[in-house]
């Protein structure tokens, strides 16, 4: 039996030992546990008795307890676990888990009461809806992050924004490779950049190394948790050397980077894949390509980066909207979707800001002002942005917000935007601090788009640090000096 564990300072996380598992839930061989990690499966069979977690000691608790599980493995469909208490089969709460990426975690809140007499007894969890099986990370062994195991949280002292950092600067924050982590590794590359940012900096260099040695040797696990190795899934697996171009920019994965950027694009020097123009491009491939620019000093690499941002404009601005994906024959898709519009906006963003504004045309100047002046009006009075900014009846998005937010601060700190869009952004960072958990990570966000439009629609929200990512930079570029 595990004690509870506390490994940062200001958290107590009360750590469940799986005792029991299900033989039946075992890994699909194409699929790969990351970071060498070890994981529990669920079986969807209804005849299985399920997991049994345990405490080794009783636990009081004062408020509602928070209970949670985070995924191993890429899910491509909706999954309902009941946690229910072992010996009663008291039901305790239903986990919501649709479409989730590795590394993702799940909480539900217990009633005090009800959570005390769970961890005397044992917990009990079960797959109740879904085709597949369910894995999710054991906590077994040193090296995967205890808010990562199964457990209660416990204890928790100091402010939100604090154990936000806390737990950003840490491996608690690893997601799966590609934009999702790119995310995470731009918000510490903008924090590591700020005075007192060498934990940032240390975590940086953590989570690169899980993915990418010295010499270029790349491996990790991509869409579907298949093992990848020293090749890019596809244009959205190009977000990370946007960063390890600016941290590391003699390694030779950049190599790989280039090649398979090039191999992707079109007749109109857009990176893109399966033949649709994303709003993604701008940011997951242009700004990589503006990083590359910089560190090798190659003017083409420029060009090339401009040209993600222009394509953009004239195809993904429809009937006045930005549309996330244009097919071929200009239809597009997820018109104004929150994340959709951040991509682009970031995107010009930090194309801008690596190039420089002597480098940069005068028309993604305009463009990029137009864009983010359309967008400033449909920020809510909560400080945020609704999944589909111009719908008044969508929920509001914290990763999408985050990233609107982070350029808007990016454009007003450079000179680009008037003072209302550094308001607009310090009013956003305002509205994220009410979706931070007591430690720190931050929920409201719409789930990744693998379950389609439908899904963005719904009212769904969960936690990701992908989003802590994207409120890190904006925290940096408030922090960070003007002009």
């Amino acid at each position: 039996m595990k004690p509870p564990i506390s490994n940062t300072p200001g958290v107590v996380y009360h750590r469940a030992t799986v005792t029991e598992r299900d033989p039946s839930a075992t890994i699909p061989p194409e699929q790969r546990v990351p970071f060498g990690w070890s994981a529990f499966g669920l079986s969807p069979r209804k005849e299985t008795p399920g997991t049994l977690l345990r405490w080794s000691d009783p636990l009081n608790f004062a408020s509602p307890a928070r209970l949670r599980v985070t995924v191993a493995l890429d899910v491509r469909e909706s999954k309902r676990i009941e946690a229910r208490t072992a010996q009663t089969g008291e039901l305790l709460g239903v986990f919501d888990i649709r479409y989730p990426s590795a590394c993702q975690p799940f909480e539900i809140t217990v009633a005090p009461d009800a959570a005390a007499r769970a961890v005397g007894e044992g917990i009990r969890l079960r797959q109740s809806e879904g085709e597949r099986s369910l894995h999710l990370f054991d906590g077994v062994g040193d090296h995967t992050p205890t808010p990562f195991a199964p457990h209660f949280l416990g204890a928790v002292s100091g402010d939100k924004w604090t154990q936000f950092e806390a737990r950003l600067c840490s491996d608690a924050s690893l997601q799966a490779f590609g934009w999702i982590e790119g995310c995470v590794l731009d918000g510490l590359w903008q924090i590591a950049r700020l005075p007192g940012g060498e934990p940032a900096h240390k975590a940086l260099t953590a989570h690169l190394r899980r993915f990418v040695t010295p010499s270029g040797d790349l491996d990790y696990e991509g869409p579907g948790s298949k093992p990848e190795h020293n090749r890019a899934y596809g244009m959205e697996c190009m977000l990370p050397f946007a960063i390890i171009a600016q941290v590391e920019p003699q390694n030779p994965v950049l190599k790989l980077a280039e090649r398979e950027m090039r191999a992707r694009l079109d007749k109109g020097n857009a990176v893109i894949d399966r033949d649709h123009t994303t709003t993604e491009g701008v940011y997951i491939a242009g700004y990589p390509l503006a990083t590359l620019s910089r560190a090798w000093k190659r003017d083409d690499l420029a060009a090339l980066a401009l040209a993600q941002l222009r394509t953009r404009r004239d195809r993904s601005i429809i009937g006045g909207k930005i549309h996330q994906g244009v097919s071929n024959e200009g239809k597009g898709n997820l018109p104004n979707w929150a994340r959709g519009v951040a991509w682009y906006l970031l995107g010009f963003a930090r194309v801008m800001e690596t190039l420089g504004r002597d480098a940069v045309p005068a028309d993604i100047h305009v463009e990029f002002r137009r864009a983010a002046l359309v967008v400033v009006p449909f920020q809510r009075a909560g400080g945020l942005w609704g999944n589909f900014i111009d719908d008044p009846k969508s929920v509001t998005d914290t990763s999408g917000s985050a990233g609107i937010a982070t350029a808007l601060a990016v454009g007003a700190r450079f000179g680009w935007l008037p003072e209302s869009a550094w308001t607009a952004a310090r009013r956003a960072e305002t509205g994220l601090e009410a979706y931070l958990t007591p430690d720190g990570f931050l929920g409201g966000m719409a789930q990744f788009n693998k379950g389609g439009e439908a899904l963005q629609r719904a009212d769904y929200r969960v936690i990701a640090p992908m989003a802590m990512g994207l409120a890190a930079q904006l925290r940096a570029a408030l922090k960070s000096p003007r002009g």
